[in-house]
């Protein structure tokens, strides 16, 4: 690939954030209704816990492909792009139930 525009960057940068948020306010407002009233500020830690520990989890397996390996940017973001669609295959294929006859 040759050089992109930092604006091009940017604007899927933008995207990618926005999407993250569609995807996780919802979530947590639908977590915090389930929730019973005296669970709702630890469910929220604990959300919140995770989330943290995937941040980190996702900086050291950089370090490590990156470093160790010595992959690139774009293989690293193939490989989680492919363990992502495996991982949602998985989880799709397992919930979804077959019709009855």
């Amino acid at each position: 690939l040759g050089a992109v525009h930092p604006a091009v960057v940017g604007l899927l940068l933008f995207g990618v954030g926005f999407s993250a948020g569609l995807f996780v306010v919802p979530l947590n407002a639908l977590l915090q209704q389930k929730a019973a009233v005296e669970a709702k500020g630890r469910l929220q830690a604990v959300g919140n816990f995770y989330s943290t520990l995937g941040i980190i989890a996702a900086a050291l397996a950089l370090g490590w492909l990156s470093g160790s390996l010595g992959l690139g940017a774009d293989r690293i973001i193939l490989l989680a792009g492919l363990g992502s669609f495996g991982m949602a295959a998985y989880f799709v294929r397992k919930n979804v139930q077959a019709p009855a006859a």
